[in-house]
């Protein structure tokens, strides 16, 4: 095989991309925390330590060409090893360290799209935490995020009575003014060393209210031309100016007064799992090629499609430990089981993906395959 790329995490994401290693003859390793972690069974080598585990990331790093992400959220003295490896040219880094050190904090990315004219929510940071006696000036409703660590709605909690979640006092975090958006939408966008970019259209997201967890994506969003090239063009613009090398996801909320950037995912994202079959090239594969430094196609979306977060809940049980699959019962439905072996509420269990002739139909008969699995 050719390059050798080593992934720091061994979830779904790892997973579709040492899949995705594998059909362009790249050769994946990953580092994996627990033998049955969803990449293990597909990842041509793995190393077991966790993220923080500086030894066994260094066997990692001996071992590949180039080192990607499955999250975010690495140690400090980890990247400053990477940095170390990347800065005597015995590695490469994708999407780089320092892009990476700029994102996982999320008070930091924040400052930077001031920093670069990207609109985005008034915002005040709180290095030594937030309580009652706060100065918080944006009424009785805001959003407060944790500086770092946050994901699938963890660390985020949503503020409508001026009453602060326990759980954010003492942490560093962001207070960011609730935004009044008619939609959240996400857009994906590819970079290699070169520079050239490649862009997904718009996605259309919604959210399980129990958690801030998603729920729904669907594409195409629905925005009408202007405002698709509108976000099309946000979207570029960051990535341009993070000088990052891989798939971003760039987070965005549609408000009457226009775009207004939320966040950005340094890596390939839930949001996209619907490329895999609805588009040419999935967003793993273009991930892959930007780091590998292969040319990157646009992609090109094949049919209207859906994809549900299959989150666990009591009446998913039995489809979770049988993993059911309704794909021979629903042409264009394609269920996805990660093999996760601990089910908690709303943890992300596994997705499908529906591709139809329009959004509407594909968003409906996403919705109504996991009220089939349900009934099972």
């Amino acid at each position: 095989m050719g390059t050798a790329i080593g992934i720091l995490g061994a979830g779904q994401l790892g997973a579709y991309l040492c899949r995705a290693a594998r059909q362009l003859r790249l050769r994946s390793v990953v580092l994996a925390s627990r033998p049955d972690d969803v990449a293990v069974a597909v990842a041509d080598e793995v190393i077991y330590g966790g993220l923080g585990d500086v030894v066994n990331v260094a066997r990692l790093l001996d071992r590949c060409d180039v080192v990607t992400f499955e999250r975010e959220d690495v140690p400090v003295d980890v990247l400053d090893m990477i940095a170390d490896r990347a800065a005597d040219g015995s590695i490469r880094v994708a999407p780089g360290v320092e892009t990476l050190r700029l994102i996982q904090n999320k008070a930091d990315q924040k400052a930077w799209l001031v920093e670069h004219g990207i609109p985005t929510a008034p915002f005040l940071r709180f290095d030594n935490g937030v309580n009652e006696h706060s100065d918080i000036p944006f009424g009785s409703r805001y959003v407060v995020k944790r500086q770092r660590g946050g994901y699938d709605g963890l660390g985020v909690a949503v503020v409508k009575d001026g009453l602060l979640p326990q759980a954010m006092a003492g942490a560093p975090c962001i207070v960011e003014q609730w935004v009044e958006h008619e939609q959240e939408v996400a857009v994906l966008v590819a970079r290699n060393a070169a520079g050239q970019l490649a862009v997904y259209p718009v996605f259309a997201m919604d959210f399980d209210a129990r958690g801030n967890v998603l729920r729904q994506v669907v594409c195409p969003a629905g925005l009408g031309d202007r405002l698709e090239a509108q976000a099309r063009s946000l979207a570029l613009r960051v990535v341009e100016a993070l000088e990052g090398v891989g798939v971003f996801a760039v987070e965005m909320f549609v408000t009457q007064a226009g775009l207004m950037v939320n966040e950005i995912s340094p890596r390939v994202h839930n949001v996209g799992h619907l490329t895999i079959e609805a588009f040419d090239v999935s967003q793993f594969e273009l991930h892959m090629r930007a780091i590998s430094d292969l040319p990157l196609p646009a992609p090109c979306q094949s049919q209207a499609a859906a994809m549900n977060n299959l989150l666990y809940e009591p009446e998913l049980d039995r489809a979770c430990r049988d993993r059911m699959s309704i794909d021979d019962q629903a042409e264009g439905v394609h269920v996805h089981w990660y093999g996760k072996s601990e089910p908690r509420l709303l943890r992300k269990m596994g997705h499908l993906t529906v591709v139809s002739v329009s959004a509407l139909q594909a968003a409906q008969r996403a919705d109504a395959s996991v009220n089939l699995l349900k009934a099972v």
